[in-house]
Order: C-alpha cells, then structure tokens, then sequence
C-alpha cells in the first residue's frame, strides 16, 4: 500500500482555491453584503429580482450554487469540502 501524500493533496486544494477561474475562490471583499439585489422583494417586483439575483451572483461565480451546476460535496473528508461549504454559506445568507 502506498503511503498517503498529504503534501499533494494540500496543494491540490490550495490551487482549486486560489484559483480565481475557480467557482471555488472567494475573493476577500466578498462577504454576506458584497451581493445585494435592489428593491427588497415585495411581491411585485418578481421577475425584475429573478433577472437580477443570477446576475448578481454570476458576477460572483457563485450563481452555480444555485442552479445545481455544481453539485453539493457531502464528504467531509473530501479535500474540497470545506471550500465548497464556505462558498454555499456565502450563497446562502
């Protein structure tokens, strides 16, 4: 049995997440606030907010959070699992 590379799989990991090509980057402005979509949604404004939300989260590569493009990382000792749960919580408040 070969012995386990630890050293390549972080440095695996730190290229997916640095890369900022990656769905998986987060920029350091970016935060709960750095996407905002104006008016609130009251009702109304439905389809001007529905146009507007992937926008502003596609600008953010992180509109494919949403439309089940990239799929959820269940295995938390998947080396990508955390970088995908933060970029989810991101999505998500």
């Amino acid at each position: 049995m070969a012995p386990h590379n630890n050293n390549a799989s972080s440095t695996s990991r730190t290229k997916v997440i640095l890369d900022q090509s990656s769905p998986y980057f987060v920029h350091p402005s970016d935060g709960p606030s750095s996407v905002t979509v104006s008016p609130v949604l009251d009702g109304f404004n439905y389809h001007s907010r529905a146009r507007s939300m992937p926008r502003a989260l596609g600008g953010k590569m992180m509109f494919e959070f949403v439309d089940g493009t990239i799929h959820p990382v269940i295995d938390t000792f998947d080396l990508i699992f955390r970088a995908w749960n933060r970029c989810n919580m991101l999505v998500h408040s």
